[in-house]
């Protein structure tokens, strides 16, 4: 794999929105919703949006805190 490869990959929740993220990154996050997702590669050209990638438990509490505070 060349250093610094990149590829483009159209994010699930806002369709029209392609955004670049490096080869054979396992979790990538759209930079116009937030949303992460989990990457599945078939080869370092071919990447496949598997699913929305869990959070952490600090992204978990840090949401529970907003939600709570009025």
């Amino acid at each position: 794999m060349k250093a610094g490869k990149e590829v483009e990959l159209r994010c699930r929740l806002c369709y029209d929105h392609r955004f670049v993220a490096p080869a054979l990154q396992k979790i990538v996050r759209c930079p116009k919703c937030g949303t992460k997702w989990r990457i599945r590669w078939f080869d370092e050209d071919t990447p496949l949006i598997t699913g929305v990638a869990p959070s952490t438990p600090k992204e978990i509490m840090e949401r529970m805190k907003q939600e709570t505070t009025p």
